[in-house]
């Protein structure tokens, strides 16, 4: 019985000694096979988000060399803008409609911004959908970018809150808080319909 009790402990000697000389230099582990790591994910750029058609704006007619969505009804709206056909009032309300329509894709909330070229900028597709309510070969801009009423002079922008949106025009006279201005405050979402043929 001693022989193979003394053989046991020889054979768990040997296994001691083949595992330390086997360990790390430093005497944490033993050497072991390891496996290649996984491959890391490429690092990707932050994705914009952008417009995605629904069935309710599935008219969707292109997507400008920019980027940018542009809808037939939205931008047949605002080519409507200072022609003979339409008023200077009707002129607010294709603005009020367009502004209202940002709205719907926007979480409700008006353009940043309270100065006639930011919120111009965003009308124009310069917003985290690319969306452009003011296509891109609408005339009506001056050289900082800002949009012109009928008589060229650039519309005045007030927001009251996030989602209501004073315009004004300065009117025949071109100056601000005479009696000539007309104004109009952005109607809810659902006014675009009735201007867009929706």
């Amino acid at each position: 019985m001693r022989p193979i009790l003394l053989a046991g402990l020889l054979a768990l000697l040997a296994v001691a000694v083949l595992w330390w000389t086997q360990a790390d230099p430093v005497g944490i582990a033993p050497a072991t096979t390891t496996r290649p790591a996984p491959p890391r994910p490429e690092p990707t750029q932050a994705k914009r988000p952008h417009f995605t058609p629904t069935a309710e704006n599935s008219r969707l007619v292109e997507r400008t060399p920019q980027g940018l969505y542009i809808l037939p009804d939205m931008a047949e709206t605002a080519r409507r803008l200072h022609t003979p056909e339409t008023t200077a009032e009707q002129d607010l309300e294709i603005l009020q409609s367009l502004v209202a329509f940002y709205r719907t894709s926007n979480g409700g909330a008006n353009p940043d911004g309270g100065l006639n070229q930011d919120i111009v900028s965003a009308l124009r597709g310069q917003n985290a959908n690319c969306l452009a309510v003011l296509p891109p070969d609408l005339g009506f801009f001056n050289a900082e970018g800002e949009l012109l009423d009928r008589w060229g002079t650039p519309y005045w922008f007030h927001p009251i809150s996030h989602t209501i949106l004073e315009i004004r025009t300065a009117g025949p006279d071109k100056k601000l808080w005479s009696p000539d201005d007309i104004e109009i405050e952005t109607a809810a979402p659902d006014a675009v319909r009735g201007l867009t043929g929706n």
